[in-house]
């Protein structure tokens, strides 16, 4: 048996490299993946052996996240989720997670809610990822709680389906967030501390790996014969991320933070 820990996997855009979403999400470039690449990615997933988990069975609590499995999520709901991202998980018979931001569908860029119902009918899970996709840790307790019951509710509405689980935008999140979350109704949410994976009151809060633009599928296979040491060095540089954020605040921290990245480049 693989005595990594579980795994779980942040995406966002997939760029299928036909030039149809150049100038798209430019601000997200950092964070989108070629299509060349993101296929070497889940051959690497096969080559280590690693089992990836069914995100319905995991929300449900009918799976549990063993040593070595892999959860594959995606956040933003951009359009390469139902474009790239669907029909390339449907030809390997794998599922995951996607955190929509309800309040952007349907515009440009952004995955429909037509799309969404087809994707949930064919066993992709859907979470909340806000409204407005603004941080939360930015927000009144008011603010947090319309973003938290709001988003679930729409999405719920569009798409029949149920949302037990919420990403935070940014990664940002406190304790107050954590307890609006749980008194909306969310059994997860997700962050992007690296691996970290705890309970909180009655809610579980699941770290995750982002996934740059810079991860080849090369270097996720590096990533996956030394998962432990690699995690321990991005929870070091995350935990230096997050005292220069909460120094810098918000205006002075995003050069930090594309140096922070840079560090992990090398």
């Amino acid at each position: 048996m693989n005595q990594a820990s579980p795994l779980v996997l942040m995406y966002h855009g997939v760029d299928p490299g036909d030039g149809r979403y150049v100038g798209a999400c430019s601000g997200l470039m950092g964070y989108v993946l070629k299509r060349d690449e993101f296929l070497r990615h889940l051959e690497a997933l096969e080559g280590a052996g690693r089992r990836v988990v069914d995100p319905v069975a995991f929300l449900s609590g009918s799976v549990v996240l063993e040593p070595g499995d892999v959860l594959l999520t995606f956040d933003d709901g951009d359009r390469s989720d139902y474009d790239v991202v669907f029909p390339i998980l449907q030809k390997k018979g794998w599922r995951a997670l996607f955190f929509v931001t309800a309040g952007f569908v349907g515009q440009s860029g952004q995955t429909g809610w037509e799309q969404w119902r087809e994707m949930g009918g064919q066993g992709m899970a859907l979470g909340a990822h806000g409204l407005s996709h603004r941080f939360l840790t930015a927000m009144s307790r008011e603010e947090q709680r319309y973003e938290f019951i709001e988003s679930r509710k729409r999405i719920e509405g569009e798409t029949g389906f149920e949302v037990r689980s919420f990403s935070f935008p940014g990664g940002r999140f406190n304790r107050q967030a954590l307890e609006e979350a749980a008194a909306a109704g969310y059994e997860k949410v997700f962050t992007s501390i690296p691996g970290s994976q705890k309970t909180s009151g009655q809610i579980q809060v699941m770290g995750r790996v982002a996934v740059r633009a810079t991860m080849t599928g090369d270097r996720l296979r590096d990533f996956l014969d030394h998962q432990e040491v690699r995690l321990r060095e991005l929870r070091w540089i995350d935990r230096v991320r997050r005292l220069a954020q909460g120094v810098l605040g918000e205006r002075l921290y995003p050069e930090a933070h594309r140096f922070f990245w840079r560090l992990l480049r090398k």
